[in-house]
């Protein structure tokens, strides 16, 4: 029998971002769900947990801090959730302040926070070692 792979869910409003993002998930061996806002990305996790959650900072209707909390409040479930920004947006460089953005994400739940392009430099490698957990 095959192995299961664990499976991750990717928000990010960017169709370039979250190609990226999911081609280096399904490298790392996950099955790739996406969602392109946070209340979609809410109405995934409401039917099915996944075993991570990669998320943009900045989102339309819910952005990722507020996800992480209402994820970390509502469900039962502790899932390792990644943030990542581009910086493109004054609340967005704030959180990508390594002492503050590191702060404010894990105050919400948050394994990390991570500059979008450290996270394609660092997120194969986590991926890799939270695949390994759920295995």
């Amino acid at each position: 029998m095959p192995k299961k792979k664990p499976k991750i869910l990717i928000v990010d409003d960017n169709p370039t971002q979250l190609y990226v993002l999911t081609r280096i998930s399904d490298q790392a061996g996950y099955e790739c769900t996406e969602a392109q806002s946070g209340e979609d990305a809410w109405e995934q996790l409401e039917r099915e947990i996944p075993d991570v959650v990669v998320c943009d900072v900045k989102l339309p209707q819910m952005d990722g801090f507020e996800l992480c909390r209402k994820i970390r409040d509502r469900l039962k479930a502790r899932i390792p959730l990644i943030l990542v920004t581009s910086m493109y947006y004054a609340s967005e460089r704030e959180a990508a302040d390594t002492a503050k953005g590191k702060k404010k994400a894990k105050e919400c739940g948050a394994l990390d926070l991570f500059p979008r392009g450290e996270a394609i430099q660092k997120l194969p490698v986590l991926l890799q070692t939270l695949a390994a957990k759920v295995k």
